[in-house]
């Protein structure tokens, strides 16, 4: 007895056909399926600044990139040798498709002067001074121009890239004195004992702070023109930093200059509100940006002091310093 052909029987053969085809990655081609990576280019610049075009050339000659998957766990680090980026400032990794990850970038960060700690973890990720956790007094001169970057992305297809724009962290902090004698100008680096005390020296890997102890940098004085100058070059600060500041006093007990301490993120936003105020002749090259992109973007700052000599009650000459009151320079800011 022939059976008839039905059409749930058809249906039915055009069902495990169709699954058949589908499962393809479920057997012979499940190990390449399991491979598949896609070739992530990273492409490097220093765009964010306040000055044009990209700067990375002229800035960057080493970077430290860190890969973490989806579990925040580390994946892998990529070092660049010194002054050997990849044409067009990338680095070519590749990576399993279909898995998110997160990208963090240091760079130019000096082996003997900085240290990363505990990189196996996105959240624990800590980049500081080489010798933060000594005992005792912990000074520097300078700590070099480092830099950071942040991006997640996910790899979807063979061929991907993430843009990864980075930003300064360092800081120059340029104290002026305006109205020393010569001869005290001569004299000042002898004369003045000058350091910036901060907390800012441990960052995580969202270039937040972490918690680190007290240190001192220790400027260069030179002379500019009829002014004296104190030069500091610090770990980037941030907009809530109320303690990082300045401090000039004699070098030696019993001299003539009476100690002067001032906080700096103070004095820096004074100066930056009133380069936005109206009615100003030249426009302020921050002119619409809020003060925190300006302290992003900004990588040099000069705070203006005024020299005061007047007598002590025994009739010595002291040496004092105000905040200057003129109005900011727009090449100053």
């Amino acid at each position: 007895m022939k059976k008839r052909i039905t059409y749930k029987m058809i249906a039915g053969i055009c069902c495990c056909l169709f699954l058949f085809i589908c499962s393809g990655c479920v057997y012979d081609e499940l190990e390449e399926c399991e491979n598949e990576t896609c070739k992530v280019t990273f492409n490097f610049a220093y765009e964010y600044h306040l000055y044009e075009g990209d700067r990375f050339a002229d800035e960057i000659n080493h970077i430290d990139l860190f890969i973490y998957d989806k579990d925040e766990n580390l994946y892998t680090v990529y070092q660049t040798g010194r002054n050997n980026m990849g044409p067009g400032q990338t680095i070519e990794i590749e990576l399993p498709v279909s898995l998110s990850y997160t990208a963090v970038a240091w760079a130019n960060c000096n082996t003997g002067r900085y240290t990363y700690h505990a990189q196996e973890n996105l959240q624990t990720l800590q980049l500081a001074f080489t010798d933060i956790d000594r005992e005792g007094d912990i000074e520097y001169m300078a700590p070099g121009n480092i830099f950071h970057v942040k991006e997640s992305f996910t790899a979807l297809d063979k061929e991907q890239t993430v843009s990864m724009n980075l930003i300064k962290n360092t800081n120059i902090v340029r104290v002026r004195m305006i109205g020393l004698t010569e001869e005290d100008m001569v004299n000042a680096e002898s004369l003045f004992y000058s350091r910036i005390e901060s907390h800012n020296t441990r960052y995580l890997y969202d270039n937040t702070l972490g918690d680190s102890p007290n240190v001192q940098y220790k400027p260069r004085f030179y002379r500019e023109e009829d002014d004296e100058f104190v030069e500091f070059q610090i770990l980037r600060m941030h907009a809530d930093d109320l303690e990082t500041k300045v401090t000039l006093r004699s070098r030696d007990e019993g001299s003539r200059i009476a100690e002067f301490a001032s906080a700096i993120i103070p004095k820096i936003q004074q100066d930056f509100t009133s380069s936005q105020e109206p009615g100003r002749s030249t426009p302020s090259p921050v002119s619409g940006m809020s003060f925190e992109e300006y302290l992003e973007r900004c990588d040099e700052f000069e705070l203006t002091y005024q020299v005061h000599y007047k007598e002590d009650a025994d009739g010595n000459v002291i040496i004092e310093l105000t905040p200057w009151e003129g109005i900011a320079q727009p090449g100053d800011l």
